[in-house]
C-alpha cells in the first residue's frame, strides 16, 4: 500500500490532492499546481484532514506521457494519456464554462392570463 492509496482501516493515513490551480499566464508555458493534504481514517469510517502537504507543479510538456490510474484504488490501469490531451481537455472545459456563463439566463416567463369578457345577458333584441 502506497501513501497515496485509499485508507481502509481506522488509523490508516493517505496523501491526496486537496485542490489544484492552473496557470495560463500570457506568454508563459501552462502549468498546474497540485496541493496535497494528509488524511486519516477514523473509527466511524469517515476520513479527516490532519495536515496540509506540499504543492507539486506540473508544467506542460508536449507529448509527455502520463500513466492512467484507477481513482478508487490508485492502481495503474495499463493505459496512458499525455499532456496534450490533458491540457486540451482543460482548455475545452474552461471554454465550455465561459460559454455557459455567457449564455442568457433561462427564466421561465410567466404566461399572461387569458382575459375573457362576458357579455351581459339581454332580455331579447335591443332596439
Amino acid at each position: 500500500m502506497t501513501k497515496y492509496a485509499p485508507t481502509v482501516n481506522p488509523g490508516d493515513t493517505r496523501v491526496r490532492i486537496d485542490y489544484f490551480v492552473g496557470n495560463n499566464a500570457l506568454g508563459s508555458t501552462p502549468s498546474i499546481a497540485f496541493q496535497e493534504e494528509e488524511i486519516i481514517r477514523l473509527t466511524d469510517g469517515s476520513e479527516k484532514r490532519i495536515a496540509t502537504g506540499r504543492s507539486v507543479t506540473v508544467t506542460y510538456t508536449p507529448g509527455k506521457a502520463v500513466p492512467l490510474r484507477n481513482p478508487d484504488s490508485d492502481e495503474l490501469i495499463g493505459a496512458d494519456t499525455n499532456h496534450d490531451a490533458i491540457f486540451a481537455g482543460l482548455y475545452a472545459l474552461a471554454r465550455q464554462a465561459q460559454t455557459e456563463a455567457d449564455a442568457p439566463p433561462t427564466v421561465d416567463q410567466p404566461t399572461e392570463p387569458e382575459i375573457t369578457t362576458q357579455e351581459e345577458p339581454t332580455d331579447g333584441p335591443q332596439a
